[in-house]
């Protein structure tokens, strides 16, 4: 098994910033252990460090980062070759907890993954719910 490569990114969008160190690994098999499948061929493992090295991230906040990594998963396929699949593993994320919107997690995961497979980030729909206060992908 391959050792991650891992890159940090700093991510400034709506009224917060996101500083996170994520990795990657191409592997001949798929992952046994508890990882969030994005598509066939990516796959994806939070493995934060205790505080204060990381923040803690809940299932909600989980959800939004792996929706980021789903927005860019076609182009992230394109670089992982027939017969492997890519581990993707999120090891520290800072932000400031007084500003979180909790899209700024999507964005920070295109833009780690823009940035480390230097490939564009996808044109993304978004839209306001008014009602319920929050935008939908």
């Amino acid at each position: 098994m391959s050792e991650y490569i891992w890159k940090r990114s700093i991510y400034k969008g709506g009224r917060m910033g996101v500083i996170l160190e994520a990795g990657y690994q191409t592997v001949s098999n798929r992952p046994v252990d508890k990882t969030i499948k994005i598509t066939e061929k990516i796959y994806f493992k939070p493995m934060l460090l205790p505080y204060p090295k990381s923040e803690f991230l809940d299932d909600e906040e989980i959800k939004y980062f792996c929706a980021g990594l789903r927005l860019i998963s076609k182009s992230l396929s394109e670089e992982v070759q027939e017969g492997f699949y890519l581990w993707i593993g999120l090891q520290s994320i800072s932000f400031s907890e007084c500003y979180i919107q909790i899209e700024d997690f999507t964005g920070a995961a295109l833009l780690w993954a823009s940035e480390t497979f230097n490939i564009p980030i996808p044109d993304v729909d978004v839209y306001s719910d008014s009602w319920k206060g929050e935008f939908l992908l």
